[in-house]
């Protein structure tokens, strides 16, 4: 028998979001002898096979490569279903009754449960939230929350309750006490993985927490400058060159290349085209559109494996894996451009512009890569 535990291993990790360091930690053994066993350059141990299933919750018969993998072509179906049910759908009926029949079928399955909580929640949002749907909720990320033993599907939960608890039941203690379980900037996996790097010349961990560190600020001040900080006239040239400052300091980190990071300079730059309109800077805008354009271009073409070129992230790529439930970055239904055109820009502030030969050509050049 052609035995492809590693693999089985592999897929395991990436459909629960485990890392190597953590299954090696749970398992006693070294992160290399994961990489080598993912690699099939050798096998566990035959006493450490319960140990491995245990952990992912299966039968060593499915570690072994034994059982057939119709069960696992169907989660990945769900899974893949769930995703562009999240991209198209706001909270229909309809997602929630598949969500409940997906539980259904997979009663144990912690993403299909976390999808239905997910679901459940949606109500919060309304003038008068359902609030036997919000308990069911409550219930379910609760038990998430104590069963889990992915420490990073544990905290995505914790994130989920703390919201459910502040905007659906507007509870601030049980929020509050629900944010002191997740872990501190300070202690994070990130941080002492890039100081540990650092006495042990490895820069790639030390990379890929400049790139967390960037992502969370520059979206963060984003968010900050749009939503926070006084509106009005006499704030929007200083609103433009706040969120052209972020725009330098994606390039600092991340160079000329910047990948993914290209659709979030996109929307920086679209947002100023806003701020431009409102002060009817009506060929400003549309430069600022037009550079908008030639990030989301440049965006749509990147492939798996393409590296940045900046001194503080050149080790890191795009990545090659895209998994259901996988990287931030993952297109399922439909792809940056298509949200730009169909969505971004048909919001009204773009109609003094809308029949400019300018604007229409930025469409056109969307409409041409949009799917």
């Amino acid at each position: 028998m052609n035995l492809k535990i590693g693999e089985t291993i592999k897929n395991l990790r990436a459909e629960r979001r485990v890392t190597q360091e953590q299954l090696s930690s749970f398992l006693g053994v070294t992160p290399q002898a994961i990489s080598r066993w993912e690699a099939g350059n050798g096998y566990p141990d035959i006493e450490t096979l319960p140990y491995i299933a245990e952990y992912f919750g299966v039968s060593t018969d499915t570690l072994l490569g034994v059982e057939h993998s119709d069960r696992a072509r169907r989660l990945r179906e769900i899974y893949l279903e769930i995703q562009r049910s999240n991209e198209t759908d706001e909270g229909s009926a309809d997602s929630l009754k598949r969500a409940r029949e997906y539980a259904a079928e997979f009663p144990y399955d912690e993403r299909i449960l976390d999808n239905l909580a997910d679901c459940l929640s949606h109500s919060m949002w309304d003038d008068e939230p359902n609030m036997n749907e919000l308990t069911e909720a409550e219930r379910i990320l609760q038990t998430l929350a104590e069963t889990t033993k992915d420490n990073d599907f544990r905290n995505e939960v914790l994130d989920s309750l703390t919201a459910l608890y502040g905007y659906g039941f507007k509870d601030n203690f049980k929020a509050q006490r629900t944010l002191l379980r997740l872990p501190v900037m300070k202690n994070c996996r990130e941080r002492v993985a890039s100081d540990y790097a650092i006495n042990n010349s490895d820069d790639y961990p030390v990379q890929d927490y400049i790139e967390k560190l960037t992502d969370g600020l520059c979206s963060e001040l984003e968010r900050y400058i749009l939503n926070r900080l006084p509106g009005g006239p006499d704030s929007w040239d200083k609103k433009i060159e706040m969120l052209k400052f972020i725009i330098s300091i994606y390039k600092f980190v991340f160079g000329d290349e910047l990948n993914f990071y290209n659709c979030r300079v996109a929307e920086l730059y679209r947002n100023i085209a806003c701020y431009m309109l409102y002060a009817e800077k009506y060929d400003e805008a549309l430069d600022a559109l037009e550079t908008m354009c030639a990030h989301v271009e440049r965006e749509c073409s990147v492939k798996p494996g393409d590296k940045f070129n900046s001194p503080f992230t050149n080790m890191m790529a795009y990545p090659e894996e895209i998994t259901p439930f996988g990287d931030f970055h993952t297109t399922v239904v439909h792809n940056n451009a298509w949200y730009m055109l169909n969505q971004r820009l048909a919001i009204d502030t773009f109609d003094p512009i809308r029949e400019s030969d300018r604007f229409k050509a930025v469409t056109e050049r969307l409409e041409k890569i949009a799917f």
